[in-house]
């Protein structure tokens, strides 16, 4: 009997280390009752469905609808004028390297990197640097394996497959990936900017890149 505990909670445990790649919610009027229905899809496959029961009054199922969405709205109306103004940004960040290439002689990413890059490939447990963490680059919903690591000259890079893709630290929940379009082929120019959600992933503005552990 001492076992029995195990198995029923093994399966549970290794559930709660995934997370969902995207979450759906829907309403169901049931025999008048009406039903909040949220469904997780996992990498995996696993598709995990919550169902709560919300009771028989019409204008509280209206309040549970509309509620959030519109908190959420009001949020992604701030959020969007703050990101409005990222060619502020971007103009400061060309400025200061400027100013600090002509008084040292590294710019802002060089410094922010020698700064942060322990945050993105910290000590191990002997308290010796490591040099790559493995990662999962989704292009357009396609997982693709990748790690982060430290080139010869020690600055942060992605490699996939047989490429490495300088990464810029802009901050700590900012990265820029330079010459990076989805695939191992460096491109000509350019960069796509990631932007770091709740859940811990980086995400690009059109949604096209998410990286994550």
């Amino acid at each position: 009997m001492r076992y029995i505990p195990i198995f029923i909670l093994f399966p549970a445990l290794i559930c709660a280390q995934e997370t969902p790649d995207s979450t759906a919610a829907s309403y169901e009027n049931r025999a008048g009752t009406f039903f909040a229905v949220t469904r997780s899809f996992f990498p995996t496959g696993r598709v995990l469905t919550d169902e709560q029961p919300l009771g028989r009054d019409t204008n509280g199922v209206v309040s549970a609808i509309i509620g959030p969405v519109f908190n959420n709205a009001g949020q992604f109306a701030q959020q969007a004028a703050n990101a409005a103004r990222i060619g502020r940004i971007r103009q400061q960040i060309n400025a200061a390297s400027a100013s600090l290439q002509t008084l040292t002689g590294s710019d802002y990413y060089d410094i922010t990197n020698r700064l942060l890059i322990a945050e993105f490939l910290p000590p191990g447990e002997d308290e010796q640097p490591v040099q790559s963490v493995a990662y999962t680059m989704r292009v357009d919903g396609t997982p693709i394996p990748v790690t982060l690591r430290r080139n010869a000259t020690d600055q942060l890079v992605m490699r996939q497959g047989a490429t490495n893709f300088r990464v810029d630290i802009v901050s700590r929940n900012w990265l820029r990936i330079r010459r990076y379009q989805g695939t191992e082929v460096l491109a000509a120019d350019g960069w796509i900017d990631l932007f770091q959600e709740r859940n811990g992933a980086y995400i690009s503005e059109d949604l096209k890149y998410q990286l994550r552990k």
